[in-house]
């Protein structure tokens, strides 16, 4: 029960519903009724526009499937659009998801997703019919947009299985549910939605925390699976990284999450124990585009391989590598991306306290929580600190930089020169790592020479330093 109808039911307002299932049309009619309204039915288009013209000062809300014969769905709604300036709201299924994008972008304000809920129809249509002074309280609220993920689309040709609702977004501000829990994505409509321009689908904060412990469970099966081979293995610790990730950038981190978090580094520290494995992790990366995940995971796997070439790899060590440089940058969460992705030289003096804010606002974020590893804190604080004190936030040379926010710092001072994007002002890497080393080596007095030279040996650039 939607409170608030009370109102509505007063007034005896007047809906029509068109649909060609019969059953269902007379099934919501009944709902409809029950409610408190009162109900016109057509069986397609073409019967409601004459339902419609016989009835033009009595429908305060037209409610349409979009597939029906005669006159489909948009169609109708063009012809109606001349007379009737009511709410039109559109029942739909994931087939419909194209016509759902195209019919928001020439006016329908209203979708609901078959099969639905009582109270989610009775919600659109209290949203759409009710008196915007009316501040009656609503048992069946709306979701606002910070309550979503996007999902990218490639996804559901990949053989990950999401069984939660899907959404798509209309506006910033609007979504409409494609598909009820388990309902499966065909590729071949995957395919159309992207020729649409349509890249990301969204899932519920709540089902999106679900899907990430799907998948932490998975990952423990993927990496004993022998049958799988290595390659697979890489790309599904990866996207379960990725899903870890963009819920701690974009929403608050908490235990749970930072814990999970923690567990998955475990697995993926088992996973690239082998030199072979943190390249196929790199080549991965240069496919994608350059954002805070990438940024983030490349600099540990460098950090990694520049730790291995100074014998720094017992596997506290390689764990604390990959945390840190997952967690590197959330300090930045709450800064905005236009001043992220500036290069530094491009800041202004505000920006600049920002971006040099941030190594103290990662060390206060985690300071949240329990089970911090022993120099996760130092790195966060000192990973931009150089060798010759010209580093933030505190300006420290050498002697008093935690040795692997030293290493660290190199990694992520490469990653930004091989990688561009995000903390290289918006451009593009060289994606050449004896031109990314050169590129350091010019101002080689930032960085620990002994960092350096394991550098050069990684990628085997002779008499580098």
């Amino acid at each position: 029960m939607v409170k608030g109808l009370n109102n509505m039911k007063e007034k005896n307002k007047t809906i029509l519903v068109v649909d060609d299932d019969e059953n269902l049309r007379r099934t919501i009619a009944r709902i409809l009724q029950l409610e408190g309204y009162k109900v016109l039915e057509a069986k397609d288009g073409h019967e409601g526009l004459s339902v419609l013209e016989l009835n033009q000062n009595v429908v305060s809300a037209i409610l349409s499937d979009i597939r029906m014969p005669i006159l489909n769905g948009i169609e109708f709604f063009h012809q109606c659009k001349k007379t009737f300036t009511g709410p039109f709201i559109f029942m739909t299924g994931f087939s419909d998801i194209i016509d759902v994008k195209e019919s928001f972008e020439i006016g329908v304000k209203g979708f609901i997703n078959k099969p639905f809920k009582r109270g989610e129809l009775f919600f659109v249509l209290d949203d759409l019919l009710r008196d915007p002074n009316d501040e009656t309280t609503r048992e069946y609220t709306p979701h606002d947009a910070d309550d979503f993920f996007g999902i990218p689309i490639d996804i559901f040709t990949t053989g990950h299985k999401i069984q939660f609702p899907i959404y798509l977004k209309l506006s910033p501000k609007k979504f409409v549910k494609l598909t009820n829990q388990g309902e499966d994505l065909p590729n071949e409509r995957i395919a159309k939605i992207k020729q649409k321009g349509i890249l990301e689908l969204f899932l519920h904060i709540d089902d999106y925390k679900k899907y990430i412990n799907f998948n932490l469970g998975q990952t423990e099966k993927v990496l004993t699976d022998n049958t799988i081979d290595r390659e697979r293995k890489v790309r599904f610790v990866d996207y379960t990284n990725k899903l870890l990730y963009n819920y701690i950038f974009l929403k608050d981190l908490d235990q749970e999450i930072f814990d999970e978090l923690k567990n998955n580094i475990n697995m993926t520290v088992r996973l690239i124990s082998s030199s072979p494995v943190l390249f196929t992790f790199l080549e991965n990366m240069s496919n994608e585009m350059p954002d805070l995940y990438h940024h983030g995971i490349s600099v540990a796997i460098i950090a990694n391989l520049i730790a291995k070439q100074r014998k720094w790899t017992s596997p506290s060590t390689t764990h604390l590598i990959m945390l840190a440089g997952t967690l590197l940058d959330i300090g930045v969460k709450d800064i905005i991306i236009q001043t992220i992705n500036k290069s530094y030289s491009d800041l202004d003096h505000n920006e600049r306290i920002l971006i040099n804010g941030h190594p103290h606002r990662g060390v206060e974020i985690l300071k949240q929580f329990s089970g911090i590893p022993e120099g996760l804190d130092q790195i966060l604080l000192q990973h931009h600190e150089r060798a010759d004190g010209s580093g933030y936030p505190s300006g420290l040379k050498t002697i008093k930089i935690y040795p692997l926010a030293l290493l660290i710092g190199l990694a992520d001072a490469f990653c930004v020169e091989y990688f561009g994007g995000v903390f290289a002002g918006g451009v593009s890497g060289c994606l050449n790592q004896k031109t990314a080393f050169e590129r350091l080596l010019a101002h080689k007095e930032k960085f620990n020479k002994e960092d350096l030279i394991a550098l050069a040996t990684t990628f085997a650039i002779p008499n580098a330093v």
